[in-house]
C-alpha cells in the first residue's frame, strides 16, 4: 500500500525561482547569472497521496510563490539551515531543477538555439526538471529519472491525476 509509513511524515518540495523580474528594480531578461530565490513547501504526505493531493500541492506552491511579493530575498538567511535540517530529519524531499521562465530554448551562445534541453544532474540528485517547450507554444517539458520498474506506475498515476483537472 502506498500510504504505509506515511502517517506522520511530511513531504517537502524545494525549488528555485527566477527573480529577475521580481526585484524592486527588475533585472533585464537577458541577464544570464545567479538571480534566484529558493522556495520551500511542506505538506502532510497522507494528504498528498489522497484524492485532493494534487490540488493541495498546487495551492501550497502558489502560496509559497505569493509570499515572494513580500520580498524575494526575505528569509534568505535561513535557506541553508532549513535545507540542512531536512536531510537530518529524513523526511521526503523533492526538488526541482530549472523553470520554464528561464527560457532555455531561447539561449544562444553563438552556435544557435538548442534543439533539446536536458538537466543531466537529476540522474544523481533525484530531482525532476522543468523547462519551456522547444516549439515555443507555451507548454512545458518535464524531466524525471526513474528506475524501469517505476516508470509504468508513474506514467499511470500522472495521467490519472491530470485527467481530474
Amino acid at each position: 500500500m502506498v500510504s504505509e509509513g506515511l502517517s506522520e511524515k511530511r513531504t517537502h518540495f524545494v525549488f528555485s525561482v527566477d527573480c529577475r523580474s521580481r526585484m524592486e528594480h527588475p533585472i533585464c531578461s537577458t541577464y544570464f547569472g545567479n538571480c534566484l530565490a529558493v522556495c520551500f513547501v511542506a505538506a502532510d504526505s497522507k494528504v498528498l497521496i489522497g484524492e485532493e493531493g494534487v490540488g493541495m500541492a498546487v495551492k501550497a506552491i502558489g502560496e509559497a510563490l505569493g509570499r515572494l511579493k513580500e520580498g524575494v530575498l526575505r528569509g534568505a538567511e535561513a535557506w541553508l539551515s532549513y535545507g540542512s535540517s531536512l536531510s537530518v530529519q529524513r523526511e521526503r524531499v523533492f526538488s526541482l531543477a530549472g523553470s520554464p521562465r528561464f527560457e532555455l530554448y531561447n539561449v544562444d551562445f553563438g552556435w544557435g538555439r538548442p534543439t533539446k534541453v536536458e538537466v543531466v544532474s537529476i540522474a544523481k540528485s533525484g530531482a525532476f526538471s522543468l523547462s519551456d517547450s522547444r516549439d515555443g507554444s507555451g507548454g512545458v517539458e518535464i524531466g524525471v529519472v526513474l528506475k524501469n520498474s517505476e516508470i509504468e506506475a508513474f506514467s499511470s498515476l500522472f495521467a490519472d491525476g491530470l485527467s481530474k483537472f
